[in-house]
């Protein structure tokens, strides 16, 4: 009776580790898409249901996954069973770059962050990066007690795995959940460029400030929609530019194969709102 409840618990501790790392897969599987969109020239707007929808979903195949896995007692497993040489990798690794975080938000990037955030930070990054460590360790482990697992297959975990990659994982996956609150609406104008194309637009009176409404009729509320729009044209021509505030007839011009119409713009954003 001891050793099934044992086992019992232990299969549902291997659960909840494989439902750690399919977490990570999952962060994966959003950074990869956001790329893909980035590539395309697109964007990558889901809602945070979906988004939560989806990390569930991985989350519950990697339960079953670490089930699974204890029951069936293979090498990965024992690789990712959490050993005090697991945890202390992986306990060293996540505080030393929550630490770096912490320094260059402060002090780079200008953005202060308390302790809460600082152990958010530290949690996450010790469930992202607990493959990566489970793997360094087992490196790290004298070569007779080392777990020996597919070495091909390690290498890829590793490399797409490193702390590195999953930082920018994590940064991708934060702009996918941003724009899954936080979507755009206006485009508006920050200024006049400069240069000899934009002497008549110079002297139209628009002000900063004033929210792009159309261009050409065409509804606006993105930047992509303006650079889509006005390089989508046959040729340089003057656009009917329509803001909260007033009509403007203005001449786009071309340099180097793209088209613009010499505004300094700005993308605005508003909470999304679900029915």
């Amino acid at each position: 009776m001891k050793n099934s409840t044992k086992n019992f618990f232990k299969s549902i501790y291997s659960g909840i580790a494989g439902a750690g790392i399919f977490l990570m897969l999952g962060v994966f599987a959003f950074a990869l898409a956001k790329i893909i969109y980035l590539i395309l020239g697109r964007d990558l707007l889901l809602s945070k249901f979906n988004i939560i929808a989806i990390l569930v979903i991985f989350m519950f195949l990697g339960f079953i996954y670490g089930v699974s896995s204890f029951a069936r007692k293979n090498s990965y497993r024992k690789l990712f069973k959490m050993t005090w040489m697991n945890f202390l990798t992986d306990i060293i690794l996540s505080a030393l770059i929550a630490f770096i975080g912490y320094i260059f938000l402060r002090y780079n990037v200008g953005i202060g962050i308390g302790i809460k955030s600082l152990i958010m930070m530290f949690v996450l990054l010790f469930v992202l990066y607990y493959l990566f460590s489970s793997i360094l360790a087992n490196y790290l482990t004298p070569k007779r007690s080392r777990i020996k697992t597919h070495k091909a297959r390690n290498a890829v975990l590793f490399i797409l795995f490193n702390p590195i990659f999953i930082i920018i994982y994590l940064w991708l996956f934060g702009i996918v959940a941003y724009n899954s609150i936080y979507i755009p609406c206006n485009v508006t104008i920050i200024g006049i460029e400069k240069n000899p194309y934009t002497a008549n637009t110079l002297g139209l009176g628009i002000k900063d400030g004033e929210k792009i409404l159309s261009i050409d009729g065409n509804i606006i509320t993105s930047l992509a929609e303006v650079k889509r729009y006005i390089n989508s044209l046959p040729s340089t021509k003057q656009v009917i530019l329509e803001t909260d505030n007033n009509l403007y007839y203005i001449q786009t011009y071309e340099i180097d194969g793209k088209r613009y119409m010499g505004l300094l713009l700005k993308q605005d954003y508003c909470e999304r709102k679900y029915n």
